[in-house]
């Protein structure tokens, strides 16, 4: 795996968790393809404009923490998608394996598919 393109899509994954506070929708609009779906950790299936929203507010009201990431492994699918997989603590300290699905689409790598799976908590 390209370690830059590894790099990228951690970072843009990272802005799916928590955007900085402030974050402009078009910014959180450019990480997800238009035909984004995901399945949360709770279980609650969203649609590309549920994530929107709920990444608009968690911009505009950030939690305490962004969370932490582990085990971050990019595989590549074709030449345009990824699977990113991960473990995600976050700042609640829920605990969840997480998989995205990326594209590339008109040379930038948007969201097509999320899901959470809750395991364990931490705390």
């Amino acid at each position: 795996m390209d370690d830059a393109l590894g790099k990228a899509l951690e970072a843009r994954e990272r802005l799916l968790i928590c955007p900085a506070p402030g974050t402009y929708r078009d910014v959180i609009e450019g990480l997800l393809a238009e035909d984004f779906h995901e399945v949360g950790a709770s279980g609650l299936a969203q649609t590309r404009a549920d994530g929107i929203e709920t990444l608009v507010r968690r911009a505009a009201n950030p939690p305490s923490g962004a969370g932490t990431l582990f085990d971050f492994i990019v595989r590549r699918l074709s030449d345009k998608a990824c699977l990113a997989t991960y473990v995600l603590v976050d700042w609640t300290g829920r605990k969840s394996q997480r998989a995205t699905v990326w594209q590339q689409c008109g040379g930038v790598w948007r969201a097509v598919y999320h899901q959470g799976t809750e395991t364990e908590a931490t705390k």
